[in-house]
């Protein structure tokens, strides 16, 4: 096929681009930590997202459609409102570049990874983009049945790892090389 349309981001490298779950909405991160949002059937710019303080690698959209996650060389993790534009999520952070990021299929959860050999699974988020803190003192056991999962939870420091069926917050420390990419 031929080449439909061509943006130029004026001398930026470009090193992610990501579809909206309805087609509707693409965006791009560059070298300069901007994330644009296009329309997909006219290529105007919608809006662009301001924060990063270096590149940004990677970007996932929410199954939903109404948040994108960025992964940036700042080490961070960001997690915007991709309609009003505001960051809903700034603290997450790796000790080295973030360098992939992924929504899981229910939009409920964000794995990352990173140069610091690690991938981390954040706390769940709710049907608006806030996330819901996860209370993981110990290990969490597989529940035999479905559970009625608690609304209020924190996370310890120590890279641990706490499954509950559904429910995945902590660090995988286990790889030997940097994590370039993750997935559901």
């Amino acid at each position: 096929g031929r080449l439909q349309r061509e943006f130029d981001e004026d001398a930026e490298t470009i090193y992610a681009v990501a579809w909206s779950p309805d087609g509707t909405e693409w965006a791009s991160s560059s070298s300069t930590g901007v994330v644009r949002i296009r329309d997909s059937s006219t290529g105007d710019l919608k809006r662009s997202l301001w924060g990063n303080l270096d590149s940004v690698r990677a970007l996932s959209w929410s199954p939903a459609g109404h948040l994108l996650a960025s992964a940036s060389n700042d080490n961070s993790v960001r997690v915007w409102n991709t309609k009003t534009g505001v960051l809903q999520q700034l603290g997450y952070q790796h000790d080295d570049k973030a360098t992939c990021v992924s929504w899981s299929p229910d939009g409920r959860h964000l794995a990352s990874g990173s140069y610091d050999d690690t991938v981390r699974i954040w706390p769940e988020f709710d049907d608006v983009g806030t996330p819901i803190v996860v209370d993981v003192a110990k290990p969490l056991e597989p529940s035999p049945t479905p559970q009625p999962q608690p609304t209020e939870r924190t996370i310890p420091e120590e890279r641990v790892v706490a499954r509950s069926l559904a429910v995945f917050a902590g660090v995988h420390a286990d790889h030997q090389a940097d994590v370039n990419t993750v997935a559901w």
